[in-house]
C-alpha cells in the first residue's frame, strides 16, 4: 500500500498559498465584487487581515489536537455522532469550492482556447489528474506543490510587469474618496474566499511541525492578499475601474490587452497556464482531504477506495453549481458569499470552541 507521507512547514504554506492565490489572481482581483471603484485595490489590506483572522481561528483549534484530524477531535468533542454531523460541513465545503474551482476554469478554457470541446470533457480531464495525485498521498502533493510554486508566482509577475507600461496611473485617482465603507465591502468576498483554509484540520497531522501548523497558514493567507494588490492596481489602470469591474475574468482581460511589442501581445497563457497547475494543487488537496475525512467518518481504513467515486460526484457537482458564468458570478457578490462562508465557518468552529472550553472548565472543576 502506498503511505501518506508528510509535508514539511514550507510545503504547507505553499499549498494554502497557491490554493488561496489561484482563484484570487483568475477570478477576483478585488475589483470584480468593488463595483466601479478607482480605489479599490486597498482592500487587499482589509481582506489580509480577515484571512489572518479566519486562519487563526481554524488553525488554533486544530493545533489543540496536533494528532487528529477535525473528524476524529470532533467526535472526542462531541461525541461520536454529533462530531461526525459537524464533520460533514467540512466535506461539503470542501466538495463546493473545488466544484466552483474547476467550473471557472473549465469556463475558461472552453470560451477561449477550445470552443469545440463539451465543458464536461475539460473538467473530468482536470479532476482525474487530480484524482491521481490525491492517491499518491499528501508528499507527493507537497513535492508538487514545490515544483509549482516558483513557476506559478513568475509567471503572475511577468504578466504584473508587462502590463505596468500600459497603466494609465489617472484611472488609480482619487484614492479613497469615497470613503472607507466601498472599500470594506469589496474586502468582503477577498476575506472569504479564505475558505481554503478549512482543508488544515485535515492535513494538519501530516505536517512535519504541526505546532507550527497555524503561522504557515496565517502567513499563506496574508501574502496571497498581498499579492492581489498589485493585480488589482494594474487591471484598474490597464482597462478602467467600471470596465473591470464588468468583467467575469478581469486579470484573464487584462492580459489580453497587454501588448509588450508589435510581436508580442495577448499573454492570456501566462495567466492560464499558472491557473491550471494551481487549480491541479487545489482539486488534489480537496479530494485528499474529502476522501480521507470521508474515510474516518465511514471507519473506513484506506481513503483511496473513495477517491473515484468522489471525482464523480465532484464532476457531476461542477457541472450543476450554476447555469453559466454569469450565475455563478453573482455568488461572489458580498452580501452572498459572506453570510455563507462566514456560515460554514463559524457554525462548526464555533461549535468545536465551545466543547473545547467546557472540557478546560470541567478539568479545572476537578
Amino acid at each position: 500500500m502506498i503511505g501518506e507521507g508528510q509535508i514539511g512547514g514550507r510545503q504547507l504554506l505553499l499549498i494554502l498559498f497557491i490554493m488561496r492565490a489561484t482563484i484570487g489572481i483568475a477570478f477576483l482581483p478585488i475589483v470584480t465584487v468593488a463595483g466601479p471603484m478607482e480605489d479599490a485595490w486597498l482592500a487587499g489590506f482589509g481582506a489580509a487581515i480577515g484571512s489572518a483572522l479566519i486562519a487563526l481561528v481554524v488553525g488554533s483549534l486544530s493545533s489543540k489536537f496536533p494528532t487528529q484530524t477535525v473528524v476524529e477531535f470532533a467526535q472526542e468533542l462531541l461525541g461520536t455522532v454529533f462530531g461526525k454531523i459537524v464533520s460533514l460541513i467540512f466535506l461539503w465545503v470542501f466538495l463546493f469550492v473545488a466544484a466552483v474551482d474547476v467550473r471557472m476554469y473549465g469556463e475558461v478554457l472552453v470560451t477561449a482556447f477550445l470552443p469545440e470541446t463539451p465543458l464536461f470533457f475539460v473538467i473530468a480531464v482536470m479532476v482525474v489528474v487530480s484524482s491521481y495525485a490525491a492517491y499518491q498521498g499528501i508528499e507527493v502533493m507537497g513535492r508538487t506543490a514545490d515544483f509549482i510554486f516558483p513557476v506559478f508566482v513568475l509567471m503572475i509577475l511577468t504578466t504584473t510587469v508587462a502590463a505596468v507600461p500600459s497603466i494609465n496611473w489617472g484611472r488609480l485617482q482619487p484614492i479613497a474618496a469615497k470613503g472607507i465603507r466601498p472599500i470594506l465591502r469589496a474586502s468582503i468576498t477577498p476575506t472569504f474566499i479564505a475558505l481554503q483554509v478549512m482543508t488544515l484540520p485535515v492535513l494538519l497531522p501530516r505536517v512535519s511541525k504541526p505546532e507550527k501548523a497555524t503561522a504557515y497558514a496565517v502567513w499563506a493567507v496574508v501574502l496571497a492578499s498581498f499579492l492581489l494588490i498589485p493585480t488589482s492596481i494594474v487591471t484598474i489602470g490597464v482597462l478602467g475601474a467600471d470596465l473591470a469591474s464588468r468583467s467575469v475574468f478581469p486579470f484573464f482581460n487584462l492580459a489580453r490587452a497587454v501588448r509588450i511589442s508589435e510581436f508580442l501581445e495577448r499573454l492570456e497563457a501566462l495567466v492560464v497556464f499558472p491557473w491550471g497547475l494551481g487549480l491541479f494543487v487545489a482539486v488534489s488537496i480537496y479530494l485528499y482531504c474529502g476522501a480521507k475525512s470521508l474515510a474516518q467518518v465511514l471507519n473506513i481504513k484506506d481513503y483511496r477506495p473513495l477517491i473515484p467515486p468522489m471525482a464523480v460526484v465532484w464532476v457531476a457537482m461542477s457541472i450543476q453549481v450554476s447555469a453559466d458564468m454569469f450565475e455563478l458570478g453573482r455568488f461572489f457578490l458580498p452580501e452572498v458569499l459572506g453570510p455563507f462562508a462566514l456560515t460554514l465557518i463559524a457554525v462548526p468552529h464555533g461549535l468545536l470552541w465551545l466543547a473545547y472550553g467546557v472540557r478546560k472548565l470541567k478539568k479545572k472543576g476537578n
